[in-house]
Parts: structure tokens; C-alpha cells; sequence
């Protein structure tokens, strides 16, 4: 019996040092990221780092893509590192999630449609709401989206 006392917080322990970890579900204030047209895609500043592995900017034109995944542009799956599906964090765990491209039918300028996304980072496991409010088609890759921010943040701290 004295095995068992001593293996599960061993195996607790264990757990927790391999980075198992539960989705988080942002729901904090909404922030509005904006890249406008004729940006430079390569500066943090035209970039929405949401964390240390998604970075979201777009080239002078195409898809937006994930520049910590892909500092070279967008790729087929651009973003990568990300799944996407129409609804509210409200549902998540009921979503069908594909990548963007897929999600819009390989048409990025469809992106603002009013339809409530949701944003998954795969890496992260996080989910957050999000919207796309504008998209500049041609050259100079503007666009602009509004999604939650993760709410144990202060908004100071953010």
C-alpha cells in the first residue's frame, strides 16, 4: 500500500513536468489589432503577437500567416499552428475546426463576413473569440480583427 502513496504524487508530479495542460478559453476584454496597408509584415509592430508561438501579419498581399510558424510568408495551411471554426468560445468544444484557408474556401477576401469565429492555437491550446473588421484586397496587405484577450491578464499588464 505504501507504493501507491508514494507513486501517485511521483506520477502528479511527473504529469505536471511535461507540459500536460488543459485548454484555456480566453474571454477576457476584446483588442483590436490592426496592420495597415503598405505595412512592413516583418515589424512587431504589424504584428498581433499573441503568444510566444503565434504571431499574426500579412505579406502586401494573400493570407495572413503565423510569423514565428512561417517568417518566410504564408504557407498552404497559413496560419499555421492554428485551427478556426464559425461560432463563439460560448460552443468551442462542439466546433468542427479546419484552417483558414480551408474555412473560407480559399478566399481570403470572403474573410469579412460578419460570421463570429473562433481562433484555436493548437501549441497553446487556447481558444479565443474573434472577427475580421476590414481586409485590403490588392497590394499594401491591410486588414484588422477584434478578438479576446486572455482575462487572468491585467489590463495593464496587457
Amino acid at each position: 500500500m505504501k507504493k501507491i502513496y508514494i507513486l501517485v504524487p511521483f506520477l502528479l508530479f511527473l504529469l505536471n513536468c511535461i507540459g500536460l495542460k488543459a485548454q484555456t478559453i480566453w474571454t477576457g476584454s476584446t483588442t483590436t489589432f490592426i496592420k495597415e496597408k503598405n505595412g512592413d509584415w516583418t515589424l512587431e509592430a504589424n504584428q498581433d503577437r499573441i503568444t510566444s508561438n503565434v504571431w499574426f501579419t500579412r505579406g502586401d498581399n494573400g493570407g495572413i500567416f503565423n510569423f514565428a510558424a512561417e517568417p518566410m510568408g504564408a504557407s498552404t495551411i497559413s496560419p499555421k499552428d492554428t485551427e478556426w471554426a464559425y461560432g463563439t468560445t460560448a460552443n468551442y468544444a462542439s466546433l468542427t475546426y479546419q484552417n483558414l484557408k480551408a474555412l473560407k474556401g480559399g478566399n481570403f477576401g470572403s474573410i469579412i463576413d460578419g460570421q463570429d469565429l473562433v481562433l484555436h492555437l493548437i501549441t497553446d491550446n487556447i481558444y479565443m473569440d474573434i472577427k475580421f473588421t476590414s481586409w485590403k484586397s490588392g497590394k499594401g496587405g491591410g486588414f484588422s480583427y477584434e478578438r479576446s484577450t486572455d482575462q487572468s491578464i491585467a489590463t495593464k499588464e496587457f
